[in-house]
Formats: C-alpha cells, structure tokens, sequence
C-alpha cells in the first residue's frame, strides 16, 4: 500500500481526504491529532494538512510563520479560513477569540 500512496501525486492524495461542508469549512478526513488537527505525510515526514492546504493553494510558508485559522475549527483545511501569522499573532488571536485565557488572568490553585 505505501508504494501505492507514494505514486499519488500529494495533491491528489489531499484532495481525497477532504470533505467539504455546508459552512465553507473543508473538513480532513485523515489521520488527525488528539487535538482535531489534520496530519498527513509526505515525502515520509508528517505534516499538519492545514499547513500542506496553504503550500497547495498558496504557496511557500515564510520560516517562523504559523498557518491559523479564521474559523477555530482544527480539523479545517480550506485556504480561506486559513491565514499566516507569527506565533504572537497566533497566540494574540486565540486570546481575542476567548480560545485560550492568559496567564495573568488565570486563578490561582495555590492560594
């Protein structure tokens, strides 16, 4: 099977993992990381597919970009709920949409 998957160009290989969905959302449908996020491999090394949907769709990801989402959906791997930021921008993102809460305004356990 694995010289069967080699032979399939990647894009070809992506497209076949992708479920589009009413939303615009293009969910994967492949392996997955505990966190929903899609993974895949080429050329024998594993890569998130949101990450390979921006280099097929968009083009080479500049060292020390992150590829974020629009949509906070993981398991998304449409290029347009997609866009590059630095992992501040990412981090700033996550912290405005209320995804993640900052260390500051954490409550203590430890009192």
């Amino acid at each position: 099977m694995k010289q069967l998957s080699r032979s399939i160009p990647m894009q070809v290989r992506f497209g076949m993992k992708v479920q589009r969905h009413e939303n615009g959302c293009w969910l994967w449908n492949g392996s997955k990381t505990k966190r929903g996020y899609g993974e895949m491999y080429v050329d024998g090394q594993k890569h998130f597919a949101h990450r390979i949907s921006w280099r097929i769709h968009r083009g080479p990801i500049p060292d020390g970009f992150f590829v974020c989402h629009h949509c906070d959906t993981p398991g998304c791997v449409n290029p347009e709920h997609l866009f590059l930021g630095t992992q501040s921008e990412n981090i700033s993102d996550a912290v405005r949409k209320g995804r993640v809460i900052p260390p500051c305004f954490q409550v203590s356990s430890q009192a």
